[in-house]
């Protein structure tokens, strides 16, 4: 694939697309998510934001430092989440961050797979050295996800975040280093099997 830095960024999987958040043209289904106390449980963003508040939002995300890529199903033809990537050029590392909006799809391997193709991209294309997550320690389904993609626990912050209901809660830092993720997807001859470059 060719991509040129700060222009929207597209990467397909088998099931799902992943495009670019256009500001002015934000998805309907967006607001239903921000809106959903159980999809937002473990996010830390605001709810019940209006149209325009969502423009504001994502309008920061530039496709150089900060991606927000909306995830469309090829089933169905529609946005079914969200997955937000915070590149810090200076030290080649990056944060991510994902919301499955569309409840149908949780438990269906959604994240496994579109985070896969976005760790491929931000490995190989953009030379990052490492990505990493939080996850609030009651967040089981993410932290499952997290170790099944090879991501090691880095460790544990006590009472970080104070969760919807007013609870503290622990934040589990996760990360994954590109000779790490390099170990399980290079062929033989040192080539990746699915080079963005």
């Amino acid at each position: 694939m060719r991509w040129a830095w700060g222009t929207p960024l597209r990467l397909d999987t088998e099931n799902y697309v992943l495009q670019s958040v256009d500001a002015n043209n934000i998805p309907a289904e967006m607001k239903d998510w921000f809106a959903d106390p159980e999809v937002m449980r473990f996010m830390n963003d605001p709810m019940h934001m209006d149209e325009n508040a969502l423009q504001k939002r994502f309008s920061r995300f530039d496709n150089k430092q900060l991606f927000a890529l909306v995830i469309y199903a090829r089933d169905i033809k529609k946005p079914i989440g969200l997955m937000r990537i915070f590149v810090e050029q200076a030290h080649l590392k990056a944060e991510t961050s994902i919301l499955i909006g569309n409840k149908d799809y949780w438990g269906r391997n959604t994240v496994i797979e579109v985070r896969e193709r976005v760790l491929r991209f931000f490995f190989t294309a953009m030379k990052l050295n490492k990505i990493t997550g939080s996850v609030r320690a009651r967040n089981f389904p993410a932290l499952f996800n997290y170790t099944r993609q090879g991501f090691e626990k880095e460790g544990i912050l006590k009472q970080q975040m104070r969760g919807r209901d007013g609870q503290f809660e622990d934040v589990v830092l996760f990360g994954l280093l590109r000779e790490s993720w390099e170990k399980k997807h290079l062929s033989g001859n040192g080539e990746s099997k699915a080079n963005d470059l």
